[in-house]
């Protein structure tokens, strides 16, 4: 009866492992057999390279924008999730170290202020909805 419950147990903690947001996949480890790798969506943080990264059905996402959970991810050619400020097609993005695209005012950490659109790109030459102006380096004049 005891092993029966054991097995129970392990199983949920198996599918837990597959199917549950946010939980990690560790690929090193040989305890999940390659048809439920080949399913695996969620994250994996690659210890080798020191990067997270995402996978949808088994294939890792990389080389540009992902909907995670209503939250906007980008990911580098090689599937590594970018953090900090991203230059793409001469737009800036801001990406707090969690991997999130960040929108609306936004404070460097010497205390110059950014405004970045609903979109995330950084505003600049221009006037936040609010009424600031902001220069062409994209920062705030006070």
């Amino acid at each position: 009866m005891n092993k029966k419950i054991i097995k129970m147990f392990m199983g949920v903690l198996l599918i837990a492992n597959i199917l549950v947001p946010g939980y990690a996949l560790d690929k090193s480890k040989n305890n999940i057999d390659q048809l439920q790798i080949d399913k695996f969506t969620g994250w994996y943080f690659d210890k080798e390279k020191g990067v997270n990264e995402y996978y949808k059905d088994g294939n890792i996402i990389s080389n540009g924008w992902f909907q995670i959970n209503e939250k906007w991810y980008y990911f580098k050619t090689d599937g590594a999730m970018a953090t900090g400020w991203l230059n793409l097609n001469n737009n800036w993005y801001y990406l707090n170290k969690n991997g999130t695209l960040q929108t609306g005012w936004l404070q460097d950490s010497v205390g110059k202020w950014y405004y970045l659109n609903s979109d995330g790109t950084m505003m600049h030459d221009a006037t936040t909805p609010d009424g600031y102006k902001i220069g062409s380096d994209g920062v705030w004049i006070k």
